[in-house]
């Protein structure tokens, strides 16, 4: 299930930020940001990518790094 709802939000992600490539270490990097901005929405898949896109200003350097690096 955490596998799932991981998967879930890098792919939000990846749709919130659609010119960086979405790795493993992003993955890794990106849910613990998911789970703090946008846990009530987290299996909503539009709500969870309108939550991450309005809360990209928020994202940590570590999840923003891994994206950067793809």
């Amino acid at each position: 299930m955490l596998r799932t709802a991981s998967l879930i939000v890098i792919l939000s992600l990846a749709g919130a930020l659609p010119a960086l490539a979405v790795s493993q270490a992003a993955r890794a990097a990106c849910t613990p940001d998911a789970k703090r901005l946008c846990a009530s929405v987290i299996h909503d898949t539009a709500k969870r990518q309108a939550c991450m896109r309005a809360h990209a200003s928020q994202l940590s350097k570590a999840c923003l790094d891994a994206l950067h690096k793809g």
